[in-house]
């Protein structure tokens, strides 16, 4: 398991205390996990370890709120994008971050956003949202087929470990015949242009 140290001070209980109350177990342990993977990730790219460590353990927040959003009990006003409310997997991103905003106070746009477009990508991902969104694909209680490929190559390069990590997601979206969020096509597309 992930600790929180030598980090746990950097942060008020509240955020804690929050993910403890309103997170499964699983859902717990795997925020702790990605937080310090996304740590690592940070040295290894010369990122804000702190800030890198922060975005992890909160990536999740939203996660259990998607039925009081559908029902009209969210507590905080938000606008939802057609395919997000089609494609009800990646909702969870976008309630974190006003979660995040709201409840925790982080007023870090690149916190919010890497918070925001951990499951879908975005045009022009900033370092911090690819250290997130590959930090949670490859997090040690991660289990799925290629992810080691994904752990090897995290560290050759943000960019190109980013575009084959959103590569595996497509395909994985493919065979079980989803719909991909817009936002993903344009990642890809932007990350393949970085990368070439």
């Amino acid at each position: 398991r992930s600790t929180l140290f030598p980090y746990t001070t950097l942060f008020r209980s509240l955020e804690l205390i929050y993910l403890k109350n309103n997170l499964s177990e699983h859902r717990y342990i795997h925020s702790l996990a990605v937080a310090d993977c996304a740590r690592k990730l940070a040295r290894v790219y010369s990122f804000d370890e702190k800030k890198a460590y922060l975005a992890g353990l909160i990536h999740d927040c939203g996660k259990g709120k998607e039925k009081d959003f559908l029902s009209g009990k969210f507590l905080y006003p938000i606008k939802i994008d057609k395919w997000t409310q089609k494609i009800l997997p990646v909702l969870h991103s976008k309630l974190g971050a006003v979660i995040a905003k709201e409840e925790f106070h982080i007023d870090d746009k690149d916190i919010l956003n890497a918070i925001a477009y951990h499951t879908t990508g975005r045009f022009k991902m900033s370092d911090l949202e690819c250290i997130i969104y590959l930090a949670d694909m490859i997090e040690p209680n991660r289990t799925y087929p290629r992810v080691e490929i994904l752990r090897e190559t995290a560290t050759k390069g943000l960019y190109f470990a980013t575009l084959l990590a959103m590569d595996f997601s497509i395909q994985y979206l493919m065979e079980l015949s989803e719909m991909i969020h817009p936002d993903t096509i344009q990642a890809r597309n932007t990350l393949l242009e970085k990368v070439r």
